[in-house]
């Protein structure tokens, strides 16, 4: 269901992630490679799911706050490569900025479609 705008954000979030993990980001010789890595994997792995399953609002929302925790952390993780590596540092910082802040906008939209439904459900 991509024409609701939580979709289209979420997709933004998706692309992000993917192009994060499918670029080469982060250098090979560092210890917090790994859990970064991990955590993107997981960021994207959670915002697919969120991305699925559109008709259980409550769970995007649950799988959004999820999200956005593991976003900030991966943002934590990709700040200290940025101070090491001064080329790639816009790139490195501006995709998990761009998927935080998307999927921040798709929590946002989630919860206004919730609130919407509802107040439509106290009319009848």
């Amino acid at each position: 269901m991509l024409q609701r705008p939580q979709s289209i954000f979420l997709l933004v979030t998706v692309m992000a992630l993917l192009i994060m993990i499918w670029a080469p980001v982060w250098p090979k010789e560092e210890v917090g490679v790994q859990l970064g890595s991990w955590l993107c994997h997981i960021a994207l792995g959670i915002a697919v799911y969120a991305l699925i399953s559109y008709r259980n609002r409550r769970l995007q929302v649950r799988l959004g706050l999820y999200n956005t925790l593991i976003l900030i952390g991966l943002m934590g993780f990709t700040y200290y490569p940025v101070t090491q590596q001064a080329a790639k540092g816009f790139l490195i910082c501006s995709l998990p900025t761009i998927a935080f802040a998307s999927n921040l906008l798709a929590s946002w939209y989630i919860r206004k479609d919730e609130r919407l439904i509802k107040d439509a459900a106290r009319i009848r």
